[in-house]
């Protein structure tokens, strides 16, 4: 899924953390990607692809609409 972007346009994947030094990755899928300078990183709360793909299209297109609170940020 990731192969459908473009360079700078974000990804979706899990992030990683280090307990007892085991990298362990998150429980959920994020997409991080650019808003101007700032980024931005959301946890998708699901864990297929295709879906968290269709909400890193949805938030970037808010963000390029000049939304600048996504509604994941406002929960």
């Amino acid at each position: 899924m990731n192969e459908r972007l473009e360079r700078g346009e974000g990804w979706t994947g899990y992030l990683f953390t280090k307990k007892d030094g085991v990298k362990v990755p998150s429980k959920f899928l994020y997409i991080p990607f650019y808003a101007g300078d700032e980024q931005k990183r959301i946890n998708t709360k699901t864990n297929e692809p295709e879906e968290a793909y269709r909400m890193l299209v949805d938030n970037r297109r808010r963000v390029n609409e000049g939304e600048r609170v996504l509604p994941s940020e406002a929960a």
